[in-house]
């Protein structure tokens, strides 16, 4: 066989392994709101957070660290989960008065795309109740503080983490966050790496009679 031959061959047999790539996309909508159902407050406001993840990525977890370090979470109450949620407030007394957590997370068996999750949690200044504006509380508005961060963990292991930015000056505010990668289907490209070999060990042998 001609070493032209080979490497024709060759690159027939890659060429066919160059199959289009899947898209997967992950994504999620976090909306902060002093208008859920039932009503939050500006010391208490309400999270809606939404799966925008195509087909079968589900949403494994949430994990929400507070902005200002000089608050805390006193507590968070579930409204509306999918199958299994569950709250964990981060550690710390949240006793009246106690120096409490300055995160939460939520964890997750079953939320599927386009399903929602809703919850409201109360916030206070560190070893104090108060009355307190979240708006200064998860946002830097200037000062020398740092805004919020939220962290989403998919099923596929894929983790979007987001910097939250806003004013003082909204009652709503809505995040959103995408990633998508490129999948080879491997599944589907073995076949035609076999059918490759297999032609090429056909033309050598033809080659060599």
């Amino acid at each position: 066989m001609k070493p032209f031959y080979r490497a024709g061959a060759l690159a027939a047999a890659l060429s066919l392994l160059t199959l289009p790539a899947v898209a997967a996309t992950v994504g999620f909508s976090l909306r902060i709101s002093t208008t859920l159902t039932p009503t939050g407050t500006f010391d208490a406001p309400g999270f809606t957070l939404t799966n925008l993840s195509d087909p079968g990525l589900r949403i494994s977890s949430m994990l929400f660290t507070i902005g200002n370090p000089a608050f805390n979470f006193d507590s968070v109450s579930l409204l509306g989960a999918p199958a299994g949620g569950t709250a964990i407030l981060g550690p710390g007394d949240t006793a009246n008065g106690g120096a409490r957590t300055d995160s939460f997370g939520i964890a997750f068996t079953s939320f599927d795309p386009d399903e929602v999750a809703i919850w409201r949690v109360e916030i206070d200044r560190d070893s104090l109740n108060s009355t307190t504006n979240f708006r200064t509380v998860f946002f830097n508005n200037g000062a020398l503080v740092a805004d919020s961060i939220v962290s989403v963990l998919f099923s596929d292991k894929r983790t979007l983490e987001m910097t939250l930015g806003g004013s003082t000056t909204a009652a709503n505010y809505t995040f959103a966050g995408f990633e998508e990668s490129a999948v080879i289907p491997l599944p589907a490209a073995l076949p035609l790496l076999a059918g490759a070999l297999g032609l090429l060990g056909f033309m050598r042998r033809r080659a060599s009679a």
